[in-house]
């Protein structure tokens, strides 16, 4: 008995490792925001270089500009990655509009290079994986 738990407990640290270690060979990048019907839509591409189709069921964080907090993204329709492919991914920009404020009075004021930060989550598969994003839009 004791022998077929150890081996159901190894069968499942084996699937769960495996599912986490396909999940972080994705690679993240901006491809680039969009208007629609309104609001902002940022496309963040999400390579994946392994032989298996991967489901993103969410991507949310907080976007900043220059350090500022300048809202939140977030996008919660189900999307097949596939494999080895780039897969394109749209989610919604809500701001936060007094730190999107702050963010364009400071680059009025100093003027420089934008640079706008991601950081949040993805779900894939199952796992929560952290999205890290620095780019720069603008250049002064």
């Amino acid at each position: 008995m004791n022998n077929g738990l150890l081996l159901l407990g190894g069968a499942a640290a084996l699937w769960l490792l495996s599912k986490v270690h396909t999940g972080q060979n994705l690679h993240f990048l901006p491809l680039g925001v969009s208007l629609d019907g309104g609001g902002l839509v940022i496309t963040v591409g999400v390579q994946n270089p392994t032989d298996n189709s991967l489901q993103l069921t969410s991507l949310a964080g907080d976007v900043t500009v220059n350090g500022t907090n300048a809202g939140n993204l977030s996008g919660f329709q189900p999307v097949t990655i596939l494999p080895n492919a780039q897969t394109s991914v749209n989610v919604k920009f809500t701001p936060n509009i007094i730190g999107a404020a702050l963010a364009i009075i400071n680059q009025v004021q100093n003027g420089g290079t934008v640079t706008i930060g991601v950081n949040g989550n993805a779900n894939v598969n199952g796992v929560v994986l952290p999205v890290h994003l620095t780019f720069q839009p603008i250049a002064a």
